[in-house]
């Protein structure tokens, strides 16, 4: 594939990335677990919706179903684990007016 800059070239002579490697690691989990989710029709994250109140999509075998929310369950329990840091100085800039 060629992408036009001032001229058409590949991704390589360009020196581009994929957003996958752009992305933060701390980030892939609760990315992962958002693309499981919208794939299974929820519109929501790991914050707001458990993967136990996402709803089975009509005509998805329950056995595929159980197998993904049992997958978005492992990522959003890693992604909660990744999120911490941040959490933790979002509390303490809260209890104390600064980072």
């Amino acid at each position: 594939m060629l992408y036009l800059s001032r001229v058409f070239a590949c991704r390589h002579c360009l020196r581009l990335n994929y957003e996958s490697q752009q992305a933060n690691k701390r980030d892939r989990a609760a990315d992962h677990s958002w693309k499981l989710r919208s794939a299974l029709g929820c519109p929501e994250g790991f914050l707001t919706c458990p993967a136990e109140d996402i709803l089975k999509p009509k005509g998805m075998h329950w056995r595929t179903f159980e197998q993904k929310v049992g997958q978005i369950k492992r990522l959003d329990a890693t992604a909660w684990a990744d999120a911490g840091p941040m959490r933790e100085s979002i509390e303490r800039w809260l209890e104390t007016g600064h980072w």
